[in-house]
């Protein structure tokens, strides 16, 4: 599975699970295996088994919330990131990919709260800056975004979103 062999991994899992039905591993293996091959039913299927298997477990939250993300079904996807962080405050790559989703949802203003809440966490992610910088920009914050773009520069980000939208921020 770490190599992208998802059907032979799947078939690993497959033969754990028939020794071992209660194997909260094998079901996590399998339902990323089925997700990597496109089966989002299957991959969803044994993501709530693990859930079932392990409800204390923040990581089967997250990937389930990534399975519904994946195919744009946002509001899904936020309630499972939701859940993660509920079970696991510091997920910072739950909170990163939960202000994507309310920025999807056409909520920038609840995705620059999360994104706060991430850089708070992870105050040198030069991504969640561009993140930040990005919600400002759907708010038509010039300043704020000017700074968060301004601090991901510093951090190393260079792209052509960044320069773009500084371009933009300073004909305002």
């Amino acid at each position: 599975a770490a190599r992208e062999q998802y059907s032979e991994a799947a078939s690993y899992f497959d033969k754990a699970l028939e020794l071992s039905p209660g194997l909260f591993e094998a079901r996590i293996g399998l339902a990323i295996c089925m997700g990597g091959l496109g089966n989002f039913p299957e991959a969803e299927a044994n993501y709530q088994k693990a859930i079932e298997l392990r409800p204390d477990f923040a990581g089967v939250y997250y990937n389930l919330g990534f399975l519904y993300h994946q195919q744009g079904l946002y509001e899904a996807a936020a309630a499972q990131y939701e859940k993660t962080l509920q079970l696991k405050s510091d997920f910072v790559q739950a909170l990163a990919n939960l202000g994507k989703v309310q920025q999807l949802r056409h909520n920038p203003g609840e995705a620059v709260a999360v994104y706060q809440r991430a850089l708070a966490l992870a105050p040198r992610e030069g991504s969640l800056y561009m993140d930040l910088g990005s919600s400002h920009m759907d708010l038509a914050d010039y300043a704020a975004a000017k700074a968060a773009y301004q601090q991901a520069q510093k951090l190393g980000v260079q792209s052509g979103r960044l320069f773009h939208d500084l371009g933009v921020i300073s004909q305002q």
